[in-house]
């Protein structure tokens, strides 16, 4: 595996001319896929190192770099190509091949201007996305595959994503038609409601976070997400969790952290709680107080990143009614201005709207 390195990364590496691999010689296809070139950029007042791979464009974050990081950063770059394709669900055998290609790790220096350019356009992405660093971590793992999904240009071909065409590329190479093994959790989600019976079971990728658990729950439910959310954790022994929106700094007033452990939920993957703890609570619109119970049933395996709607029962609510009081009054308004049997029709609407195959594709 050849990294080619900017100048002002090799310097910050104390990386000497005579020690580097000579790459001046044209590449294979092949060769492109186990290329990276690396720069060190700034996000915000962070300083980071960037690696892009040559073929498929993935970006991989190395965060909150100190000096003495730059002395171990090869290590630290296999490492983070490693744990992030991981989280993106390459198969085992896969990854271990891809990462013993060519022998080992070599740095050389960064390509001609098209290269830099492409590895530039590549840190607006990171830098764009920056709210996704987290603290205290080296490899940035959320951040990088949030930016591997923001859409690239290559001349006049179509736009495409990098974590797409990196599992194309990787099976293309190993001549694999399935290049993810994903590790998924089966849940069963459902809002309490006297007298109503209203539930859904889904797969959600174990690496998928909080964040992408919130927008799965909005479309099965088919909420409308215009309200404020929240997850809590119970922990026999240990303070609860709260895992909370990105930017939700009205909701944080009310956390009081002595008693509670926050975590924001675009930075916490699915696997960092589950199945350990399993006693999740979803709080949707903090005024109107819509309480939906999350229980983990399973683990399972797919060969793609994605949540899966199974199947479920009963319609959501509408919008901006007080919870059970609201629910029950609406219900009666209903049957006083219709036939007896609309209780029954408004629970099942918007169900039948879901088909039973029905797969989000959130990448």
């Amino acid at each position: 595996m050849l990294i080619q390195c900017t100048k002002a990364l090799r310097e910050e590496m104390e990386i000497k001319d005579k020690d580097l691999t000579a790459a001046d010689k044209p590449r294979e296809r092949s060769d492109l896929l186990t290329g990276w070139h690396a720069n060190v950029i700034m996000i915000g007042d962070r300083r980071a190192v960037l690696l892009m791979n040559d073929e498929s464009r993935y970006p991989i974050v190395i965060g909150e770099v100190e000096d003495e990081d730059f002395l171990e950063m090869p290590d630290l770059m296999a490492e983070a190509i490693r744990e992030v394709l991981r989280m993106e669900g390459v198969r085992e055998d896969v990854l271990e091949h891809y990462m013993s290609e060519g022998g080992g790790l070599f740095i050389s220096k960064a390509s001609d201007q098209r290269w830099i350019g492409k590895m530039n356009r590549a840190a607006v992405d990171v830098e764009f996305e920056g709210s996704y660093i987290e603290e205290d971590r080296k490899i940035q793992s959320p951040l990088s595959m949030k930016a591997a999904r923001m859409i690239q240009s290559e001349g006049e071909q179509d736009g495409f994503f990098p974590a797409e065409r990196m599992v194309e590329c990787l099976g293309r190479v190993y001549d694999t038609a399935e290049v993810l093994d994903v590790e998924l959790y089966q849940l069963h989600i459902e809002l309490p409601l006297e007298k109503h019976n209203v539930w859904r079971r889904v797969y959600v990728p174990s690496t998928f976070t909080f964040e992408h658990l919130h927008q799965v729950i909005q479309v099965v439910l088919e909420w409308k997400d215009s309200h404020l959310h929240q997850f809590f954790v119970r922990r026999d022994g240990q303070k609860p969790m709260a895992i909370v929106m990105d930017g939700a700094l009205d909701m944080l007033d009310f956390l009081d952290t002595s008693k509670s452990e926050v975590r924001l939920e675009h930075i916490t993957p699915l696997k960092d709680i589950l199945p350990e703890y399993t006693d999740i609570t979803y709080q949707y619109d903090t005024g109107e107080d819509w309480q939906h119970t999350i229980t983990f049933e399973k683990t399972l395996s797919a060969a793609a990143r994605r949540a899966v709607y199974v199947e479920g029962q009963g319609d959501s609510p509408p919008e901006d009614i007080e919870a059970e009081r609201g629910l029950a009054s609406y219900v009666m308004a209903m049957i006083k201005k219709q036939e007896p049997d609309a209780p029954r029709t408004f629970i099942n609407e918007r169900l039948r709207k879901i088909p039973t195959a029905y797969t989000l594709a959130l990448l």
